[in-house]
């Protein structure tokens, strides 16, 4: 699934927080062009990895950023207020796009 959002999105900064090894190489295989920091930079972020909640990063986030939150059951009440348009809760992991060309909306996925 990291792998497909960072070839979907071909994001030009990934943000990944206190992130495991492998969850940056899938990113990084997802596009090769991306600069991968871990810490937050000066500018926009495109695709963000977190596995806690984080003020400073909402700020840095625009319209075609994606968010991923890992541990989302832990923290599902943050998650629920982000100024997020489409969120999909996946149980463990929460996905936030903030593009406003949708409709708001937030999926439960069970599998």
């Amino acid at each position: 699934m990291l792998l497909r959002l960072s070839n979907w999105r071909q994001p030009d900064v990934i943000v990944c927080l206190s992130a495991p090894d492998q969850v940056t190489r899938y990113l990084q295989a997802g596009c090769r062009k991306a600069e991968i920091t871990g810490s937050i930079p000066p500018g926009q972020v495109d695709l963000c990895w977190i596995s806690e909640p984080n003020e400073e990063i909402i700020s840095h986030l625009n319209e075609q950023s994606v968010l991923i939150l890992d541990h989302l059951d832990q923290h599902m009440e943050w998650f629920r207020g982000l100024p997020a348009v489409v969120t999909f809760d996946l149980h463990d992991t929460g996905i936030a796009f903030f593009d406003t060309k949708y409709n708001k909306q937030h999926y439960i996925v069970n599998f």
